[in-house]
């Protein structure tokens, strides 16, 4: 069931890649599609008239088009970054720091990756607006109520909210939080591996995502901005390729998105990240759901008697866990010395652990090339931690 076959870099049998929600594997279709540009056609896009230019430029516009459409955009609506942070900050830049008015409100989640916190904490202290979260249930779901309550008593400019936790492994109604008829803003990097989304259907203002979290190279992601919001997007990366007549004493520059993307592309990344599309779309989310729910399920069986502190296991396949008496670092030590690979720290999320009373959690995350036997390989490796610990 599981694909662990499309990745050679797992032709090691003893590797159990457990860190998917840090960073995904890369299948051997897409470094071919990156490879086949930089053996056959490499090139710069969008100025070059000979035949390698041609393609490049075809290629590397095609994928904004399969990039925009995994998502349900339109291909004027997306911009290629460097990824999700870049992304979160271009929208915070170009939109927001010259929208934004000190009497208004920025609502934001209290579990955000640093990457939707700091860019929004910056613009306020520069804007002198106000900066609040989101109230939570103690089950750290949205608290509707108290949401409601919040919106109509504020001026609100923008709502800030992850599609699905990294640290949790929760997902949240962005549709719903869009009906408040608030510009809202989603960090969607944990959910495109695993759900379909349709950015039309949900009604975001923007949303932000990484290539290298759903299968694709490191480097590049993309930020869709909805096409209302054009108009008042301005560049703060200026030069070659988003001008539109440059002069000695002045420039003027494209419209909408082009205007975000100044300098020579990552072309080969920006193929792969379409043909990390493809990978998707070629298993179809309701096998990769199959896949994902199976292991994990087998995953939390196995794992529930072994006395773990865990972090709110939901509908995503991520497991944030404390081992008793041993630090984070040390659990995920033991387990990378036994072929296990998973992430232990403060996942980018410092005030929500302090929010725990943690400094640090170790977790395991799930993609399609996971299955039963690397689930079986973490127990056994877990179960050597009062072994080397002593304890």
């Amino acid at each position: 069931m599981s694909r662990r076959s499309d990745f050679s870099i797992l032709n090691d049998p003893h590797a159990v890649y457990l860190d998917h929600a840090a960073s995904s594997l890369t299948p051997d279709s897409v470094l071919s599609a990156m490879e086949e540009y930089y053996h056959q056609y490499r090139s710069n896009v969008h100025r070059g008239v000979y035949p390698w230019s041609a393609k490049a430029t075809i290629a590397y516009e095609d994928a904004r088009d399969k990039v925009a459409g995994f998502i349900g955009a339109n291909a004027s609506e997306i911009a290629f970054t460097q990824g999700a942070t870049a992304s979160l900050n271009l929208a915070v830049q170009c939109y927001f720091e010259h929208k934004l008015k000190s009497s208004q409100t920025i609502l934001i989640s209290p579990l955000e990756h640093h990457s939707n916190m700091i860019p929004w904490q910056q613009v306020a202290l520069k804007k002198g607006a106000k900066l609040e979260y989101i109230p939570m249930t103690k089950q750290w779901d949205i608290d509707w109520d108290a949401l409601d309550n919040l919106i109509n008593r504020e001026d609100v400019a923008v709502i800030a909210m992850t599609h699905a936790s990294n640290v949790f492994g929760l997902t949240y109604d962005i549709k719903r939080l869009c009906r408040y008829g608030i510009a809202v803003c989603v960090d969607g990097t944990q959910m495109v591996s695993h759900e379909a989304v349709d950015v039309k259907d949900l009604g975001c203002a923007f949303y932000a995502f990484s290539a290298h979290k759903m299968y694709g190279p490191t480097g590049v992601g993309a930020l869709y901005v909805d096409e209302d919001y054009h108009a008042n997007l301005k560049p703060c990366f200026t030069g070659g390729g988003m001008v539109d007549v440059v002069t000695y004493h002045e420039a003027s520059f494209q419209k909408g998105m082009r205007a975000l993307e100044a300098g020579t592309p990552n072309i080969a990344s920006a193929i792969g990240f379409a043909k990390a599309c493809d990978y998707i779309h070629m298993i179809g989310y309701e096998q990769i759901k199959q896949i994902e729910t199976d292991t994990f399920q087998y995953f939390l069986e196995k794992v529930d008697p072994l006395g773990l502190i865990t972090y709110a296991p939901s509908k995503h396949p991520v497991y944030s866990f404390t081992y008793p008496s041993v630090h984070s670092h040390d659990v995920a030590t033991i387990l990378g010395d036994q072929g296990v690979m998973v992430r232990a720290g403060h996942h980018c999320c410092m005030p929500l652990l302090e929010n725990l009373g943690v400094s640090a959690l170790t977790r395991a995350s799930f993609g399609v090339y996971n299955s039963r036997s690397d689930v079986d390989c973490f127990v056994a490796a877990i179960q050597k931690v009062d072994e080397v610990m002593g304890l």
